[in-house]
């Protein structure tokens, strides 16, 4: 009986170290991956909203939000792709994509932006990939 409270104590001792070691183990990775791949940042103006979700920026590039999908602006085969998947036709579709157009150019046009890049940084129609970031003073805090 003795020696079976010695093993259980034994166990409780041998897991308690264990679970104190994956803890610092996973801290110290979780440290080194969030400052060994930590998202690179550039500041930028919005110089025109082409769609939804792709702006121009000062520089003359086109930027691809990532995180945002509208629907087509424009007439495209990803356009009567969308329709014929959703059964919705293309004429609503293009006013939800000029919907979401407007929108993004009521909040955007103009304004300073952070931009945070992924680890892919270009598209296959070579447009940047990037979050947009608009700070709230530049929103007007709505």
């Amino acid at each position: 009986m003795l020696k079976k409270r010695v093993d259980m104590r034994r166990q409780r001792r041998s897991l308690k170290i264990a679970g104190r070691l994956l803890f610092f183990l996973l801290a110290y990775l979780t440290t080194f991956f969030w400052f060994k791949f930590k998202p690179e940042v550039k500041y930028s103006r919005i110089e025109k909203v082409i769609d939804g979700d792709t702006l121009k920026i000062n520089n003359g590039e086109k930027v691809r939000m990532l995180g945002i999908d509208t629907p087509e602006f424009y007439e495209s085969d990803k356009l009567f792709r969308d329709a014929a998947r959703s059964g919705v036709s293309p004429k609503a579709i293009q006013a939800r994509g000029k919907q979401a157009s407007r929108f993004v150019n009521e909040i955007a046009a103009g304004k300073a932006v952070r931009l945070e890049f992924d680890l892919e940084r270009r598209d296959r129609y070579g447009r940047t990939l990037a979050y947009v970031y608009i700070p709230v003073c530049e929103w007007g805090g709505q």
